[in-house]
């Protein structure tokens, strides 16, 4: 029997049965359809605002997994409002709800991939079904997702399979419409793990069911796959669009699959002032840039770029050809949790240095802060302090 901490057993003995109270006597989730969700939603934002956002985070992941997953298959409709009511909460509210909903999730998955798992157990289908559906509201980006099928793969077992085309079955459309050069190259490893098992159980009619369904996803053929139908989740995207107040947007959170399984370890930096060094084992040295010119280490050195990552960021932007070139390089250097706050710093110090304004900072800046929202966050607080040091220094010399 596994051990529960003082804290799970405070949260479950008192914190969890007052809300379940609030939750349920109501009726906002077990009342909960595509109708009512703007009911819904403002109902939940008013007990994060009275309550503790843990606490509310806590009560209502674990009645959301009481009605989504469980042992005989939920409906892929229920689970789309369900996904819809964290979309506009992750919106409205804060962003770490979504990440809360997610860290759950692929808890229970990774646990549930360590045994095998009878196929009449719906229970990892189900909890599939909810990370797929996450993603149709852009809660996360798509590399999540594809750890998740990967790691689904690793085993090609019957349950297994049912779980990626239960993935494929309601996000195929999306993933061929808005990464089709990922998904290329996932089906492209998926054909190449078949490839290398035995031949009785390549031609195994799951494993060539599979096939033929990431063959239509792949030539955009989707109404060859069993039970597509996405009509009700763009209904529900298009309706929570009315729900999230003006101003606020759905953030999606480029996660990795280890990050949210080691977020003990590592801490949660995809929450800003989360992470940690913790017990993380130390941090391996940035990657190095496959070619440093010497005289750009000399001007980095002037620029008073002290440190490995520093130089590294320094390098890869003074040498690109142009912002998009910057912006891949950057992505491939290995940074991790806070060492991404030095791209900002290095950017905002080489715009400063010019003679003259350069808008190649700003477009790369620009496009940074539209891959994720931790970049605008982090001008932030780079120009807040740069502001405060000026004013500082200007008080004191007038």
């Amino acid at each position: 029997m596994n051990r529960i901490s003082t804290r799970e057993i405070c949260i479950r003995a008192e914190v969890v049965p007052i809300l379940k109270e609030c939750l349920y006597f109501p009726g906002i989730l077990n009342k909960l359809a595509g109708t009512n969700l703007h009911w819904a939603c403002t109902s939940l934002e008013n007990l994060y605002s009275n309550n503790s956002r843990n606490s509310v985070n806590t009560a209502l992941t674990q009645l959301w997994l009481d009605a989504t997953v469980a042992v005989a298959g939920t409906p892929d409709r229920m689970v789309a409002e369900h996904a819809a009511l964290v979309a506009v909460l992750h919106a409205n509210v804060a962003m770490d709800i979504g990440a809360y909903f997610l860290q759950e999730l692929t808890k229970k998955f990774d646990t549930m991939m360590q045994t095998p798992q009878p196929v009449e157990d719906k229970t990892l289908d189900n909890i599939v079904c909810c990370l797929a559906h996450l993603y149709t509201f852009k809660i996360y980006h798509a590399t999540l997702l594809y750890d998740i099928l990967s790691r689904l793969l690793e085993d090609l077992t019957e349950k297994n399979i049912d779980c990626v085309l239960v993935a494929l079955r309601n996000v195929g459309g999306v993933l061929r419409k808005e990464e089709p050069l990922a998904l290329k190259n996932f089906i492209h490893d998926t054909q190449s793990r078949v490839a290398k098992i035995t031949e009785d159980a390549a031609t195994g009619s799951r494993i060539k069911f599979l096939l033929e369904v990431l063959l239509a996803v792949k030539n955009n053929n989707l109404a060859k796959i069993p039970n597509y139908d996405p009509t009700y989740s763009e209904h529900l995207r298009k309706h929570i669009r009315t729900i999230i107040r003006k101003g606020n947007y759905i953030t999606p959170l480029n996660i990795r699959l280890e990050d949210l399984l080691k977020a003990e370890e590592r801490g949660k930096w995809w929450i800003v002032g989360s992470a940690w060094e913790g017990n993380r084992p130390k941090q391996e040295a940035v990657k190095a840039v496959p070619y440093m010119d010497m005289k750009l280490l000399e001007l980095a050195r002037k620029q008073r770029m002290n440190t490995d990552v520093r130089r590294g960021v320094f390098c890869v932007i003074m040498s690109a050809e142009d912002y998009m070139d910057a912006f891949e390089k950057l992505q491939h250097l290995g940074l991790r949790g806070q060492q991404d706050r030095e791209i900002v710093h290095v950017l905002l110090a080489c715009c400063l240095n010019e003679k003259t304004y350069n808008p190649y900072y700003a477009v790369l800046g620009q496009k940074l802060c539209d891959t994720d929202r931790k970049y605008q966050v982090l001008y932030n607080v780079h120009l807040i302090t740069m502001m405060n040091k000026r004013i500082t220094i200007r008080n004191i010399l007038f």
